[in-house]
């Protein structure tokens, strides 16, 4: 890419064409920084576009241009900024974790690199940037510089802010009275618990003793279903919210606080709190040692297998296996039944909010499930994916980082 013409005067320092006294006397911004071509020909380029802030630094990060965009966004003038590192961008918080220069070194290993988060304006105010830094390399691949371009979000990001406080203060008033059910049927279980003279093993028990001990036996069991179908309710709950959130929204949100777990563990309790009485007699755990550990919010990981293991005993009568294998910087739990399976031509949309797929019938299910496991397990930095066959079955496939996320990692 050259913005030069062909009978341009040479440059007394590279031999190279540039341009003439005249030319430089008409360009539209302030003479650019530094000494790269490859810059110069993307800052001739990008110079007037006002929509967006479009700077070039070189590869320490000092800013060599600005364009009436960055202007516009960033209030500062050129003057005041080239020459200058672009570190001053940002809050003193993210400064002082060192997120511009890992961004940098992003760009320059990935080619590119992108964020999200506050940055600041000349007057100390703070913007809401969706930024862009991608690395500009010689002809012959070294490493020029970089092109940052950053839009100013605010507004939709205030707009989300404002979803986000109508959604928590909507799922406090649901939870409120479940929470409170859950609350009174535990106590209820305690009180049959603590009853004196119901033990079934004295001699001196009396029939009435008896009667009285088997009935708060029964009463218990009760309870216990009572428990086991509230929960599911308030799983169900969460499910809706979360595709409701996503869909008001159109965003993922933040990774929910990552925590070091065992996934044996994970499991057994999702069984246990979650799923269907009996439905462990069906499953088929195989959680290698080297593969126990992931790191990933307990609560989502626990809502995204019960998900995926509830729909794997729905729709299928025989075993489901739950398998765990270790794909690099990954844990992998495969949940894999034998049932009716996906059509080929519903993969790629099965996680779509509403799609239940071709061979759906009429037993149960709204198409939401899969979709806010896409959502929770990418909020963790996971990943999911699906595997199957028509009349063999499908193995859903979720994937947890081994290592955890930087907490300033925009």
């Amino acid at each position: 890419m050259s913005t030069t013409k062909p009978n341009a005067p040479r440059d007394p320092r590279t031999g190279r064409a540039g341009c003439s006294d005249a030319e430089a006397e008409q360009r539209p911004d302030q003479e650019l920084v530094g000494s790269s071509w490859v810059l110069r020909d993307v800052h001739a380029l990008l110079a007037q576009i006002r929509d967006y802030a479009v700077i070039t630094l070189d590869v320490e990060g000092t800013v060599l241009s600005w364009n009436v965009g960055a202007e516009r966004v960033k209030r500062f003038r050129a003057d005041e900024i080239v020459g200058t590192s672009f570190t001053r961008f940002y809050t003193e918080a993210d400064e002082r974790a060192g997120l511009p220069r890992r961004l940098l070194e992003r760009a320059q290993s990935d080619g590119v690199a992108h964020a999200v988060g506050w940055r600041v304006r000349r007057d100390g105010t703070l913007f809401w940037a969706d930024v862009t830094i991608s690395s500009l390399r010689e002809p012959d691949g070294e490493l020029a510089g970089y092109v940052k371009v950053t839009r100013d979000v605010t507004a939709q990001r205030l707009l989300e802010l404002d979803r986000e406080q109508q959604y928590a203060a909507f799922t406090h008033d649901l939870r409120a009275p479940l929470t409170a059910a859950l609350g009174y049927v535990d106590l209820a279980v305690e009180h049959i618990d603590a009853r004196p003279g119901d033990d079934l093993g004295s001699q001196e028990t009396s029939g009435e003793g008896v009667h009285a001990a088997l009935a708060d036996s029964y009463l218990k069991g009760l309870l216990v279903n009572a428990t086991r179908v509230l929960k599911r309710l308030e799983l169900m709950m969460e499910r809706h919210l979360d595709a409701a959130r996503a869909a008001g929204s159109g965003q993922l949100g933040q990774v929910d606080c990552p925590e070091r777990l065992r996934l044996a563990q994970v499991v057994a309790s999702t069984v246990r709190t979650t799923l269907e009485s009996g439905a462990a007699d069906r499953l088929q755990l195989r959680i290698a040692p080297e593969t126990d550990v992931a790191y990933a919010n307990r609560d989502a990981v626990e809502r995204s297998l019960s998900n995926v293991i509830g729909n794997a005993l729905k729709y299928s009568d025989d075993d489901v296996t739950i398998e765990t294998t270790l794909l690099g910087p990954w844990v992998r739990i495969a949940v894999t039944d034998h049932g009716r399976g996906i059509h080929p031509d519903d993969i790629d949309t099965i996680f779509e909010p509403g799609e239940r797929g071709r061979l759906a019938r009429a037993d149960g299910g709204h198409g939401i499930g899969l979709n806010s496991v896409r959502q929770l397990m990418e909020r963790q930095y996971g990943r999911i994916s699906i595997t199957s066959e028509i009349g063999v079955g499908t193995t859903v496939h979720l994937d947890l980082p081994t290592t955890a996320p930087t907490s300033s990692d925009n």
